[in-house]
C-alpha cells in the first residue's frame, strides 16, 4: 500500500524559512512533500542585510542543556563548513565579551568553542581602566559570522534539489494553505499581519495561538499546527544561536 506524503508549507524563504524547510525534508525524506510559499527572495530579504554571529543571545527561560545541545550542533556545522567559506558565507570571528554584572558567571556553552579563555582579573582591571566603568568579568572564544546573503541561496539550491519546490506567491491568511497538513510561519515581524487573529504574545516567529474565528475552529485544530518556534525545527542549523549585526 503506498504511504501518503504529509504536506507541509513553510511561509518565508528567509535565513529561518529555508533552514526549517531544508531540515524538515532532511529528517522526515519521503514521508513529506514541503513547499517554499515567500513574496520575495534573496536578494530582497530582511535576512540579505544582516549576518549572524554566533552567540547564545537572549535566551530567556530556555534550559542550558539545550542552548548547549543546540548552539553546540550549529557550531559544529559551521567548523565542519568552513572549507566552504566562501561559498556558504562562514566567517572566523574572535569575541572578546566583558561584562559589569555583579551577578556574571561564565556560560556554560562557552566549553563548546574553540580557543575559549576566562578572562584574568588583571585583564578585567585594564578593560575597567581604558573604558573608565567598573567591570566584573568576561571571556574570550572563537565564534563565526554567517552571511545569509550567501548561504540562503545555496540551500535553497540543496532543497529543490531534494524535491522540495519554491513558490512566489504573498501568502495573505494562514486559511490560504488549507489543503497542507502542516504550516510553519517564518515571516518573522511580518507575523504581525499574518497571523494578527491569532497571536497576541510575540511579534516574531515564537508565538502562542489562542483561538482563531469559531467558524475554523474545528478545521484549525484538525489541519494547522503552528509551530511555537520555527528554529525549534532547523535544530542541527538553528541560528538560535545568532544574534543580528
Amino acid at each position: 500500500m503506498k504511504m501518503t506524503k504529509s504536506k507541509i508549507a513553510i511561509i518565508g524563504c528567509g535565513a529561518i524559512g529555508i533552514t526549517t524547510a531544508l531540515k524538515i525534508q532532511e529528517r522526515l525524506k519521503s514521508k513529506v512533500d514541503v513547499t517554499i510559499f515567500s513574496k520575495d527572495f534573496s536578494p530582497n530579504l530582511t535576512s540579505d542585510v544582516a549576518a549572524g554571529l554566533w552567540e547564545p543571545y537572549l535566551l530567556e527561560l530556555t534550559p542550558e542543556e539545550k542552548t548547549t545541545r543546540w548552539a553546540g550542533e550549529t557550531y559544529q556545522y559551521l567548523i565542519a563548513n568552513w572549507n566552504q567559506a566562501e561559498k556558504l558565507g562562514i566567517t572566523l570571528q574572535p569575541v572578546t565579551y566583558i561584562t559589569d554584572t555583579s551577578t556574571f558567571t561564565t556560560p556554560s556553552w562557552l566549553k563548546i568553542t574553540l580557543g575559549y579563555t576566562e578572562l584574568p582579573r588583571q585583564q578585567i582591571e585594564q578593560f575597567s581602566k581604558r573604558y573608565n566603568q567598573k567591570l566584573t568579568g568576561g571571556f574570550h572564544f572563537v565564534s563565526f559570522t554567517w552571511e545569509a546573503s550567501r548561504f540562503i541561496p545555496y540551500f535553497s539550491e540543496l532543497f529543490i534539489d531534494g524535491g522540495g519546490t519554491i513558490v512566489r506567491r504573498d501568502i495573505q491568511d494562514l486559511w490560504e494553505l488549507s489543503e497542507y497538513d502542516v504550516v510553519v510561519n517564518c515571516t518573522g515581524l511580518a507575523s504581525k499581519d499574518l497571523v494578527c487573529e491569532y497571536v497576541m504574545d510575540h511579534l516574531s516567529e515564537q508565538y502562542s495561538v489562542r483561538k482563531g474565528p469559531e467558524s475554523h475552529d474545528n478545521w484549525y485544530e484538525r489541519l494547522i499546527r503552528v509551530f511555537h518556534s520555527c528554529l525549534m525545527v532547523t535544530l542541527d542549523l538553528t541560528l538560535t544561536a545568532f544574534k543580528v549585526i
